[in-house]
């Protein structure tokens, strides 16, 4: 099926003297249409995830131990991922208009059903959007790992081989 969202054309001299390029891109995406919220996408996403959620978790029951469940573990995998994603949405206020849905939501979804904060995630994520891929200020970026923060620092820690062919850490401190 054709898209038949037609982006805008380009500026004008005074549309395009009056600020920046995600600024001018940010106007001819919303003049198209491309951030109205869609609520029977939703409804049907959620739907379409609880199904195969509720449907993994009986083929788990009535499967008992069995290694037919690796197969039901992969189909829950990915339904949990698109769970993952539709919590992303809700924080972002794509599924609801007003904020007290879109975080009782985002509890729901990411606390609940997925063991994740809502509250830590969204703290994360704002981080990450005021400075995308600025490797000291985003989270996303960043490393977080004790080797990340050696290499950071100019120093090589790590693993050595001792004399016995056993791989250990080089530094006491993790």
């Amino acid at each position: 099926m054709a898209n038949s969202t037609v982006l805008p054309g380009p500026p004008t001299p005074r549309e395009a003297a009056s600020g920046s390029d995600f600024a001018e891109l940010s106007r001819r995406i919303s003049a198209a249409g491309l951030l109205r919220r869609r609520p029977l996408y939703y409804s049907l996403r959620f739907t379409a995830v609880a199904l195969v959620l509720a449907g993994s978790a009986a083929a788990f029951a009535v499967l008992g131990d069995s290694w037919a469940q690796l197969c039901v573990a992969v189909v829950a995998a990915l339904a949990f991922g698109q769970l993952a994603l539709a919590a992303h949405d809700l924080a972002h206020r794509q599924v609801f208009s007003r904020r007290r849905p879109s975080e009782a939501g985002g509890l729901l979804v990411a606390n609940l059903l997925l063991g994740m904060s809502y509250g830590w995630w969204m703290n994360k994520h704002t981080r990450h959007h005021a400075n995308p891929n600025h490797e000291e200020k985003d989270p996303d970026v960043a490393p977080t790992s004790w080797s990340g923060h050696a290499v950071r620092h100019g120093r090589r820690e790590g693993f050595r081989v001792s004399s016995d062919g056993i791989r250990r850490p080089s530094s006491s401190r993790c």
